[in-house]
């Protein structure tokens, strides 16, 4: 299958606190971002944070990885889409045509979940539940 290539920028993970925090101050002034900002929070507190899940930040997005080379790598890009009120999951792993999925916001964790495990296989067994 042809792909296309990811192009590296280096070390481009945040810690989790700053993440959570960045999206925390986009939510006050927003206030139609807080389940962004929910998200990040319930992630940089998560097992799966611990266990080597890497992220950073991009404008309104939140972009995770198994690598502190973000960019370099297979990369799921999370977007708040505020005016349907749902998330919107692209996976750049270097096909041409990247996985996408949208989901509500109730479903986002399961989602998320089901993704880490069964597409991109960064885990392969559930971690503890966030905050859990």
């Amino acid at each position: 299958m042809p792909s296309v290539r990811l192009h590296s920028f280096g070390d481009s993970a945040k810690p989790w606190p700053d993440i959570a925090r960045y999206f925390g101050e986009l939510a006050e002034n927003a206030e139609a971002l807080r389940p962004m900002a929910a998200l990040a929070q319930e992630l940089a507190h998560s097992d799966y944070a611990r266990a080597g899940m890497y992220g950073t930040t991009s404008m309104y997005d939140l972009i995770i990885a198994q690598s502190r080379d973000i960019f370099g790598n297979p990369n799921l890009r999370i977007r708040y889409e505020m005016d349907k009120e749902r998330f919107q999951f692209t996976y750049e792993d270097g096909s041409l045509k990247p996985w996408s999925r949208v989901c509500e916001v109730p479903e986002v964790l399961t989602v998320l979940k089901r993704f880490l495990m069964k597409r991109a296989r960064w885990f392969r067994q559930p971690v503890a539940e966030p905050n859990g």
